[in-house]
């Protein structure tokens, strides 16, 4: 069995301010919606690519994708690098979710690169980190 190498993950925009649910309730959009692109590397570690139009910090612990990707490999047990390329299309600071799909895209793509099948709420408190 080979390893899966590279992968693309989408996020979704979110509005979690619905009505007398204030952020109880909660629904995902259509658009807009967030890219990470996931290469395995040699380099130990997580290693982040702003994607075109996107300028985040490139230091792991100043970025939310970059943390949450560095909790999850590391609980793993580091098996390998991983680049990740982050294409935002959710304006950071626009109320509708731009880092918690950072978070939860990198989780999801790390989960697939190891082929760890971890289920939703296994992953949640990596994307916490």
């Amino acid at each position: 069995m080979t390893a899966q190498n590279s992968c693309r993950v989408w996020a979704p925009a979110t509005v979690a301010n619905l009505n007398v649910g204030f952020d109880t309730l909660g629904c995902a959009l259509a658009a807009p919606g967030e890219f990470m692109d996931f290469r395995r590397v040699e380099t130990p570690g997580v290693h982040l690519v702003n994607g075109p139009g996107t300028e985040l910090p490139l230091d792991v612990d100043s970025n939310v994708a970059g943390k949450a990707a560095a909790s999850l490999l590391t609980a793993l047990g580091s098996p390998f690098g991983v680049e990740i390329t982050v294409t935002k299309t959710i304006k950071p600071g626009s109320g509708i979710g731009s880092s918690a799909a950072s978070a939860v895209a990198a989780v999801v793509g790390i989960d697939a690169l190891a082929e760890a099948g971890m289920r939703k709420d296994e992953l949640l408190p990596f994307a916490l980190d």
